[in-house]
């Protein structure tokens, strides 16, 4: 938050708040899960971009600069989104097509995640953090491969 982690906690627990106030107001009035899916969904963008704008005119920075590393999640969460809708499972069983969904939810979101970050130029960042994280997680696994496989 650019050195300003006192006022982004304070937007956060604030955003918090309204987000429970909303939902619980949204399940008080009779709404079912998608309204109150809804109005969690209205509070967080509010939220955002209040947050994104305060917080660029207090550290005196680009909006645009504070979007980009948060635009490139949603836009891989809205991808995904809309992969899983058009290619819903219809097995039968509600709980295996939803173990299908949840996988290729989260194949959908890694891959368009790191699209999105390649596309960008690879920026500094969570992505940048994650593919450190992937890289040490993958080499011990190829070390544990070749030597099950008697390979030094």
């Amino acid at each position: 938050a650019a050195g300003l982690e006192k006022r982004a906690a304070a937007i956060t627990c604030t955003g918090a708040a309204a987000a429970a106030a909303a939902v619980a107001g949204t399940a008080w009035a009779g709404g079912g899960a998608i309204p109150v899916a809804w109005a969690a969904l209205i509070v967080s963008g509010a939220l955002l971009a209040f947050a994104t704008f305060y917080l660029a005119h207090v550290a005196r920075a680009a909006p645009h600069r504070l979007f980009a590393p948060v635009l490139r999640p949603f836009a891989a969460a809205s991808l995904m989104l809309v992969l899983v809708r058009l290619g819903q499972p219809h097995t039968g069983s509600t709980f295996a097509d939803l173990m299908i969904e949840v996988v290729a939810g989260a194949a959908a979101y890694v891959f368009a995640s790191w699209l999105l970050w390649a596309a960008a130029g690879r920026p500094a960042g969570a992505e940048a953090e994650a593919m450190k994280f992937a890289g040490r997680v993958r080499m011990p696994l190829r070390w544990r491969r070749r030597s099950a496989a008697g390979q030094p």
